[in-house]
């Protein structure tokens, strides 16, 4: 995916060669123990973040509707998080339609006492 940036340390091990391979192949950077003596820890960590920073995707509204996709889902709930204004999240929270399936249907019964409240606090709780 292009919005997903590899990024390896403990190049010391792999042969120069092997690196430019990689990194034609589509790895982002290989970190060599000279990038380390060079950049030192600060200086590769900045360079991770600059190079994650240039992969994300712009931030937009996530396509609403109904979807098995994990990514999507992911994206969706990430969207939500960002975006804690209700102005901007209410209208496409409201936008949002379950997936159908069917849904198990429990049925508790039992004299006062008994622990319906008790169990079905458990089963939500595990749900």
């Amino acid at each position: 995916a292009s919005d997903i940036a590899v990024v390896v340390g403990g190049g010391g091990t792999i042969a120069p060669e092997e690196v430019a391979e990689l990194e034609a192949y589509g790895v982002e950077r290989i970190y060599r123990p000279e990038d380390g003596q060079r950049l030192g820890l600060e200086g590769m960590i900045e360079d991770i973040l600059q190079r994650v920073r240039k992969r994300q995707l712009p931030p937009s509204i996530p396509q609403a509707g109904p979807t098995r996709s994990r990514r999507a889902l992911a994206r969706t709930i990430s969207w939500i998080e960002n975006h804690p204004d209700p102005a901007t999240r209410t209208p496409f929270v409201r936008s949002l339609k379950p997936v159908p399936r069917p849904a198990p249907v429990i049925g508790l019964t039992g004299s006062g006492g008994a622990g319906k409240s008790s169990l079905t606090d458990e089963l939500i709780r595990r749900f």
